[in-house]
């Protein structure tokens, strides 16, 4: 017993190290994150399409994860809110102009059913941005249109749209994503309202596109899993907390190069420790609760940034206030 209570204790004082060393991470991942400013990729992935790529209003749109899932590429949301494909066939080009990507992810096509566009047509508009999006030197990658039940007389319309899609990209040698396919099965669990994506099918259908996307671009090289230690702590990749976890690596971390270079680290050295947490129910426990501190950091990083930098500058200021009354105070009196 004594034996067993003296092992726990080391590991104890190892975890505290630990959670040191996780402040200091954070803490330095937040000033490289607000020193290096521009993030530098090493090219430009274009999402394009309608509010299953914008999101917003409750919904989440797919480029959020996928910025997780290709380090080293600027992820740019070029998704518009009700827009039907001739209105999309018409912008494309000035977007290609302005972000010069290397790939264009385009997805359109569920708001062109419920106004009563054609399948056709559907499919013209989308082959018409593949042909513009080669002619800027880009990759396109199209998607078939997700499901909507929602409205279910217009749901039941979506596989011949995708039916159209998918010959027009076959006829076209163009890149498919069957993001329909991918969601259907779970979509009750995937969509806010039965038309859009929450946070879990925003994943699914970015999963889509990374797998579609050549393997010698990076994709895939940056997140999509990864948090080790929190998943091993908290048992779920889905878990609250692990998911506050991926958001600052996806949204603070990975889209700067130095961010990245710390989320390397992190994917090298980890493991070992994880599988250790992992088959240990007492050492989970106790990283939990040590990593409570430092999911608090990181959700005022994400969402209240501002507050958290104001909340550091205030208690830098205090520190150094105290230190410098230490030191008047030390000093030998003189005559």
């Amino acid at each position: 017993m004594v034996t067993l209570f003296a092992t726990h204790h080391v590991d104890i004082g190892n975890f505290m190290r630990i959670q040191k060393r996780l402040f200091l991470l954070l803490w330095v991942s937040l000033f490289l994150v607000s020193a290096t400013g521009t993030p530098v990729y090493a090219d430009v992935i274009l999402c394009f399409g309608d509010s299953i790529t914008a999101g917003g209003k409750g919904d989440t749109g797919y480029p959020i994860p996928l910025q997780g899932m290709v380090s080293g590429h600027a992820v740019v949301n070029a998704g518009v809110r009700g827009e039907v494909t001739n209105t999309g066939a018409a912008r494309i080009n000035g977007v290609m102009e302005a972000h010069k990507p290397k790939y264009a992810l385009i997805m359109e096509g569920a708001n062109d059913i419920s106004q009563g566009y054609t399948r056709s047509t559907v499919a013209f508009n989308i082959g018409h941005m593949a042909d513009v999006a080669r002619q800027h030197g880009a990759t396109p990658i199209v998607s078939t249109i997700t499901p909507n039940t929602r409205v279910p007389a217009l749901g039941t319309a979506v596989p011949a749209y995708n039916s159209e899609i998918i010959n027009m990209a076959a006829g076209r040698k163009i890149i498919l994503v069957d993001s329909y396919n991918r969601v259907v099965p779970n979509w009750r669990l995937l969509s806010t309202d039965g038309l859009h994506t929450n946070a879990a099918g925003a994943r699914v259908i970015a999963e889509g596109f990374v797998a579609a996307i050549p393997p010698d671009s990076g994709g895939g090289g940056g997140g999509g899993g990864g948090c080790f230690i929190a998943t091993a702590a908290f048992g779920s990749y889905m878990e609250p907390h692990v998911v506050v976890l991926r958001q600052f690596r996806d949204e603070l971390l990975l889209p700067h190069q130095t961010g990245q270079w710390l989320v390397h680290q992190y994917y090298t050295y980890s493991p070992p420790v994880a599988t250790f947490i992992a088959s240990h129910a007492w050492v989970k426990n106790a990283v939990r609760v040590l990593l409570l501190p430092v999911v608090g950091m990181a959700y005022l990083a994400v969402h209240h940034f501002v507050l958290l930098a104001s909340g550091a500058g205030v208690f830098l200021l205090l520190v150094s206030v105290r230190l410098l009354r230490r030191r008047r105070l030390s000093r030998p009196a003189t005559c």
